[in-house]
């Protein structure tokens, strides 16, 4: 075997079981990015990448798995639960849209900005 056989040679062994955990993690933090797009910098964005991996492996591992000891066979419920709420905290944690405080109505949404927002949500 060469060197990526060797399990010593990583500081995280590379599983299957830790690459779907991993692709769960990207799925919330998908998930959350949807409450706070448009409104977030790129510096904002990766901060909550990367406080919202940890944030989910303890959510999971600890509250999930540990103490309720729940049973959610596809992870469907901890992810989508975790990454929607976790981006309401972060949209909240935020504020309201600096946008919409500094250009008063010319910030609001009209009604073409609604129907196409509503396509592309059924699309």
């Amino acid at each position: 075997g060469g060197e990526l056989d060797d399990d010593t040679a990583w500081p995280m062994p590379v599983s299957m079981a830790t690459l779907i955990d991993s692709e769960f993690a990207a799925a919330t933090l998908m998930i959350s990015f949807g409450a706070v797009i448009g409104r977030a910098t790129p510096l904002q964005m990766m901060l909550i990448a990367m406080s919202q991996s940890v944030f989910y492996a303890f959510n999971k591992v600890v509250l999930v798995l540990g103490s309720i000891q729940a049973e959610d066979v596809g992870g469907s419920m901890t992810i989508h639960m975790f990454g929607a709420y976790f981006g309401l905290a972060a949209s909240y944690a935020m504020g309201p849209p600096s946008d919409l405080t500094q250009a008063g109505e010319a910030g609001m949404p009209d009604k073409v900005s609604d129907v196409l927002a509503l396509i592309g949500t059924t699309i």
